[in-house]
């Protein structure tokens, strides 16, 4: 592989190399190489959380952009889907915290994903495409808070 390290990382995409192939050089773009290890545990569950002002309207804006009602609620101002196995993507009423969450969830075909969200009536509210190919889509609900798709190189 030649190039910087974002080139390298996209390249390392493109033909699904896993992370150890990335050089040392590159570690800078990573938390550490070693963080896993940190979480000693063997089991182990991701929930991304979402504050919300409104939660009707909310829950209605993630259904459409998540494609299904939640998968449970724990209780009357709180949602959750189960995006894939063991990792959940949550909505919950804190009017106090809304508008500040940040998320990217990388999918394996993101042109489909992206039709799919505009047949549910919902538009990217931002495209990037960045020099390694790696492309991200990102939608934002009523409060800001921003859900974005990446995806390999085409």
């Amino acid at each position: 592989m030649s190039g910087n390290c974002w080139d390298r990382f996209g390249e390392a995409l493109k033909v699904s190399w896993v992370m150890k192939d990335i050089p040392a050089s590159c570690d800078h773009l990573f938390v550490k190489r070693k963080a896993i290890s940190m979480i000693q545990t063997k089991s182990l569950d991701l929930f991304a959380g979402i504050p919300v002002a409104d939660y009707a309207a909310a829950l209605r804006w993630y259904e459409r952009l998540l494609g299904s009602p939640p998968t449970f609620q724990p209780h009357d101002t709180e949602a959750v889907w189960e995006v894939a196995e063991h990792r959940y993507v949550y909505i919950v009423q804190q009017p106090e915290h809304a508008g500040h969450a940040m998320h990217t969830l990388f999918v394996d075909d993101l042109d489909a994903l992206v039709a799919q969200i505009a047949d549910r009536g919902l538009e990217p509210a931002k495209r990037e495409n960045y020099s390694n190919g790696v492309r991200k889509i990102a939608y934002r609900d009523a409060d800001g808070n921003e859900i974005g798709f990446g995806g390999a190189p085409r």
